[in-house]
């Protein structure tokens, strides 16, 4: 029972973890071991051992778990080397080419669709990725984005600056000026994404925080339960050490001697295997408490400040925008200095952002921080400020900016604090404020202040608005949130290949 509980919560961790690396990395963290038969031996002599990176990855993408079995996944292919001899080397077949598949043969683990996406995860995670781009670093479009003038993958170039230039290579254009299709900043880009991304997402915020609570209470659950078997093994270790030790013959010193040596190893494994059980129980909740459950339900109506966290891990970023997104049309305008994305939905839909190219070259990060740090004080507190700045991506030296900075700063060149009373009186709105007044998302606010139907202040492109609360009953304003309170996009016809969040 130890050997398949701990089997099957490696196959539930995984759906969890973004990919194996990390998984693996997470199982030496937490000094979880693995069973573990060597190659020959008796199958009911199992080894618990630290997980190793190549065994975990083969339990993974062994269709045997599958309930499955299969022959051929492998080949010996002759190659010969430098000196001329001939070598066989083992190489993986494709799943097509496999010789035989007999599923349903044996109680699984998982099911073949689970194993598929399994693999495909694996596969999508790997330094080069069959049939798909690279999706490597820190850039959360990396690999999705496609020139609108020669249809190849813009690549990411990381800059001594901190931001992240696109840049297209591929196509005629390049072959015949020696200069690429296109090349742009990700400053901008990246943030107005991420924006339209969480757009997308709000609307699963609650479930997610449902799921969250749930996945808390079934992880206690399998830890909980991976302690009490390793418990009970080392139970019957200690008892068979035991009933060794009193069959001895007294005669026997020696073997007598290594049996209770035996016996008090088990004995020291078996006090520490109980006092690690207790100081789980101790220390772990079975159920998230009403303030865990308090800040889950706050996060879902706030997702933005959980996708800039800086614990949050770029991979789920990239697995979501993978999920939401099949491919992104770049274009660019020189005349304007703008970006034109267009993002091709999963589900069909088409979505069009503009961007700023990328900003001024010879502007001061300094006065840039000014500029916005003294337009936002206007409806923004320190913290605020600062979570602006970092999304945006201003520099603060090496680190991010926190409240205690921009406090400093403000100090420094003479910036006064934010004054709630003084927002109130001239009726200034963020542009979150502004979309709750009206009744819509954002992203909408965002492409009326884009389309100029509604006035507001920038204080840097990329940055959210700053509206006043008296142009939200402008007669264009008001027309054009009708609109968009009454052509709500329509639900598409299922499709079997869609897939889902949850």
């Amino acid at each position: 029972m130890r050997v398949q509980n701990s089997v099957e919560r490696m196959f539930q961790e995984f759906n969890k973890t973004s990919s194996a690396s990390k998984l693996w990395k997470r199982y030496l963290k937490d000094k979880i071991r693995l069973p573990y038969v060597e190659h020959g031996d008796d199958p009911q002599n199992v080894q618990w051992l630290p997980e190793d990176y190549k065994r975990m990855l083969r339990m993974l993408k062994n269709p045997v778990y599958t309930g499955a079995y299969v022959i051929g996944r492998t080949e010996t292919v002759l190659e010969r080397t430098d000196e001329g001899e001939m070598v066989g080397r083992r190489r993986e077949v494709p799943p097509d080419q496999w010789n035989v598949v007999e599923k349903d043969r044996h109680p699984a683990y998982i099911s073949w669709e689970q194993y598929e996406r399994n693999v495909a995860k694996i596969e999508a995670n790997s330094a080069m990725p069959r049939n798909c781009p690279p999706r490597r670093g820190m850039s959360l479009l990396s690999g999705l984005m496609r020139c609108a003038h020669c249809t190849n993958h813009l690549h990411v170039h990381p800059q001594r600056s901190g931001w992240r230039r696109y840049v297209c290579n591929g196509g005629r254009r390049q072959r015949e000026r020696g200069k690429p299709c296109m090349t742009f900043s990700g400053r901008f880009v990246d943030t107005l994404f991420a924006e339209n991304l969480l757009e997308v997402v709000r609307p699963a915020g609650i479930e997610a925080a449902r799921r969250a609570a749930q996945l808390c209470s079934q992880d206690y659950e399998r830890e909980r339960q991976s302690l009490l078997d390793e418990l009970k093994q080392l139970e019957y270790e200690a008892e068979r050490a035991q009933r060794q030790y009193d069959r001895v013959e007294p005669e026997n010193r020696l073997v007598a001697a290594g049996l209770e040596t035996r016996w008090n190893e088990a004995l020291v494994a078996l006090d520490e295997g109980r006092r690690q059980l207790e100081r789980f129980q101790r220390e772990s909740r079975p159920t998230p408490c009403d303030e865990q459950l308090q800040q889950l339900v706050s996060l879902s109506k706030r997702l933005e400040h959980v996708w800039y966290a800086e614990e949050t891990d770029v991979e789920i970023q990239k697995q979501i925008a993978d999920l939401l997104v099949k491919e992104i049309i770049v274009d660019v305008d020189t005349q304007c200095n703008e970006v034109k994305l267009c993002i091709h939905w999963t589900g069909g839909h088409h979505t069009t952002l503009v961007a700023p190219r990328g900003s001024r070259r010879g502007h001061s990060t300094t006065m840039q921080a000014k500029t916005v740090i003294r337009t936002l004080r206007e409806v923004c507190d320190d913290t605020g400020i600062a979570h602006a700045l970092n999304r945006n991506g201003i520099p603060c030296g090496s680190n991010r900016w926190t409240a205690t900075d921009v406090r400093t700063f403000r100090e420094r060149h003479g910036i006064k604090p934010f004054d709630a009373e003084e927002k109130r009186t001239q009726g200034l709105l963020t542009q979150e404020e502004a979309a709750k007044k009206l009744g819509i998302s954002a992203m909408s606010v965002h492409r009326l202040v884009q389309s100029k139907t509604l006035p507001a202040q920038h204080p840097s492109p990329g940055l959210s608005s700053i509206i006043c609360d008296t142009d939200l009953a402008l007669p264009e304003v008001e027309q054009a949130v009708h609109q968009i309170q009454s052509n709500l996009p329509r639900p598409l016809p299922a499709d079997p290949n869609q897939l889902s969040l949850f």
